[in-house]
């Protein structure tokens, strides 16, 4: 409140219920909530976790997303909920969970924290692809002149640049994501 912040620029999803409270730029990434497990797990979908614990960050849309999942395959989740996500990826390494549900690239961010590509495998399967998105004070002058600064890096290749060098490419402390763009991505980079 009180116009405190102009830009929060983090792992926000753009969502419906979230824009009645503030603003949101064009999307600069998409995320796939997906489960991730230990690599000597036999699970390959979400499905052949049913019964055992799955950790969840509270307050994110994989926990929504989890309780539709079980209503519409009929299965039922031992669900742990974590207050954020290293507490959640922490569950998972100590061995009191299964899996853990929650958006790709921060996954991804975990794991490479961790060193840990050998040790966790990220299933293919998706439960909801989510854009991300600056969020902003409602400021209609404020929010063009944004958006025309992101386009612009979009449309001049600057954008995709970025991109490689901080989800491809190795960065400080000598981590690399491997998280190459997807075609979701580049096409909004594209089409801003």
């Amino acid at each position: 409140t009180g116009n405190a912040v102009d830009l929060v620029c983090g792992s926000m999803s753009h969502t419906l219920e979230r824009e009645a409270q503030v603003s949101f730029t064009y999307s600069h990434f998409f995320s796939r909530v997906r489960t991730v497990v230990r690599k000597d797990s036999a699970a390959r979908t979400l499905k052949e976790l049913t019964g055992e614990r799955v950790v969840l960050a509270t307050g994110t849309t994989a926990v929504r997303l989890i309780h539709i999942y079980e209503k519409n395959n009929d299965v039922k989740f031992d669900k742990q909920y974590a207050g954020n996500f290293s507490q959640a990826f922490s569950a998972l390494q100590e061995g009191k969970a299964a899996a853990f549900v929650m958006d790709d690239i921060l996954i991804s961010g975990l794991i490479a924290q961790n060193r840990a590509q050998n040790s966790y495998r990220i299933l293919e399967e998706s439960l909801h692809e989510e854009p991300y998105a600056i969020a902003m004070r409602r400021d209609p002058a404020f929010k063009q002149a944004v958006d025309g600064i992101l386009a612009g890096l979009m449309k001049n290749g600057e954008v995709e640049k970025l991109y490689s060098r901080w989800f491809t490419s190795t960065i400080p402390p000598g981590l690399n994501l491997q998280v190459p763009a997807s075609a979701a991505l580049l096409a909004a980079f594209a089409n801003p």
